[in-house]
């Protein structure tokens, strides 16, 4: 790689507070990838996404304060992807956690108290039995 084809973006604060070139190269730009009112539902998509190695920042965290003094669009929390490259990937992860196609475990009857648990939980909610 050529002198010039290298840039040092450092990021901080959701800026870039310095780069040698003076245009950022590709992957320098952040793309907004999700908003949502549910910070907690934000900053979960951010654990999946930066679990598989998509580095990303949260904006707006704390303007949730200001709904009734700001729009409620300008409130919403925001999921930005930093590596350019990597945004259509996490669009792909993004689908995923929404899509309808979750596998549905069937209901079981606990072999303790005979009592129907449905397919998500691993212990009966009567007797605390294991299936």
């Amino acid at each position: 790689m050529a002198p010039e084809d290298t840039s040092i973006c450092n990021f901080k604060f959701g800026f870039y507070l310095k780069h040698e070139k003076s245009e950022p190269h590709e992957t320098c730009k952040m793309k907004r990838l999700y908003t949502d009112q549910n910070s907690l539902m934000v900053g979960n998509i951010k654990n999946i996404l930066e679990n598989n190695g998509i580095e990303c920042i949260i904006k707006n965290f704390m303007l949730v304060g200001g709904l009734g003094e700001l729009p409620p669009t300008a409130c919403s929390t925001e999921l930005w992807v930093l590596d350019n490259e990597k945004y259509k990937e996490a669009e792909i992860i993004l689908k995923n956690i929404f899509s309808d196609n979750k596998q549905k475990l069937s209901e079981w009857r606990c072999p303790n108290c005979g009592e129907k648990v449905e397919g998500q939980f691993t212990e009966c909610w009567n007797c605390g039995k294991s299936n």
